[in-house]
């Protein structure tokens, strides 16, 4: 875990994977991750699904607002492309 703008010899921590057509991937901050714990994470991408990204992620949002939201909250979702 890292937080930008504090140290100003961060390093990047970069991971390579495979890519999957269709993939979803979240990256958040800690105000997100800090209150929405696994379970509710899944629940609320079940319930809202995952076709609108930006109702998914207001509603993740919503969520950890619901928790206290006492920090920052980012949410980032993306979907892998289709190769071509």
């Amino acid at each position: 875990l890292k937080a930008m703008g504090l140290n100003p010899g961060l390093e990047a921590e970069i991971t390579v994977s495979k890519k999957i057509p269709g993939e979803l991937y979240l990256l958040c901050s800690d105000g997100l991750s800090d209150l929405v714990n696994d379970f509710e994470l899944n629940r609320t991408t079940q319930k809202t699904g995952t076709e609108d990204l930006e109702q998914l992620a207001a509603a993740l949002t919503d969520r950890a607002l619901c928790g206290g939201g006492f920090d920052n909250i980012t949410v980032l979702l993306f979907r892998v492309g289709e190769e071509g």
